[in-house]
């Protein structure tokens, strides 16, 4: 099979259309030996700028020497752009390889497009040596392919009436189904509302976040403190003084 056949072969799984439930995602990664523990991740969901906050994300940590995945979607042009390692595509080859040893578990758990892409860049992002991982949810958070993780980070950019007939009709049930990606005592950068230091936010049973302060190993490129007004996020107050609080700015659409 080659990598244009794996490709088609991926492709016709769009039949089986968008499958809200982790139940089949969370089996189909038990049999591939849970590829997400093998590195540390951060989850993006949100409705807008959550593409443009993934990748500055995955840029910083970059820059501060890691190997790092980046997982979003949809491509424009080439498929390999939704998994990508330190910044470039993934290798074709090492994909045809990922794709013909793990179809059968696919299959065996029905898995959709967007499932098994995922179980794609997980065992990918394991097999490359990725030590970070940044997710975009692909649609709402709570029952997304990408939340069978235990991420290090949680951020949701600013919310909108996305998927109202699948994820709820009132911006509270949307803004419910994202917080599906928070976890209680992970830190969390979250959009929304005038920009001051926030107060205590209730995001589900067990869950209450803080505003995210960075400890150095996270907010390790300056780049942070360089950001401009209209970037998907920025940093304050003074950065040479101490630890600051990312707060998510609105930008532009991902």
């Amino acid at each position: 099979m080659t990598w244009e056949e794996s490709l088609r072969w991926l492709l016709a799984l769009e039949r089986r259309g968008v499958k809200l439930d982790l139940t089949r995602m969370r089996a189909a990664l038990e049999a591939l030996n849970r590829p997400q523990a093998s590195f540390s991740s951060i989850l993006v969901a949100g409705t807008n700028g959550k593409g443009s906050t993934a990748a500055a994300l995955a840029s910083a940590l970059r820059l501060s020497g890691r190997s790092v995945g980046l997982y979003t979607s949809p491509h424009l042009l080439d498929y390999r752009e939704r998994i990508r390692l330190n910044g470039k595509l993934a290798d074709s080859e090492a994909m045809r390889l990922r794709v013909e040893r793990d179809r059968e578990i696919w299959d065996r758990f029905e898995l959709s497009f967007f499932e098994a892409t995922t179980a794609l860049a997980f065992s990918h992002f394991r097999e490359t040596g990725v030590e970070v991982a940044v997710l975009e949810v692909g649609l709402g958070g709570r029952l997304d392919a990408t939340n069978t993780v235990e991420p290090v980070l949680s951020v949701i950019t600013p919310l909108g009436m996305d998927h109202a007939h699948l994820l709820g009709s009132t911006r509270a049930a949307i803004a419910r189904e994202k917080a599906g990606i928070l976890r209680p005592g992970v830190p969390a950068a979250v959009a929304g509302g005038r920009r001051r230091r926030p107060k205590r936010w209730n995001g589900g049973p067990g869950i209450s976040v803080r505003p995210f302060t960075c400890a150095g190993q996270v907010c390790a490129s300056s780049a942070f403190g360089r950001a401009r007004k209209g970037s998907p996020f920025a940093c304050e107050p003074d950065l040479a003084r101490r630890p600051a609080s990312i707060y998510l700015r609105r930008g532009s659409k991902s």
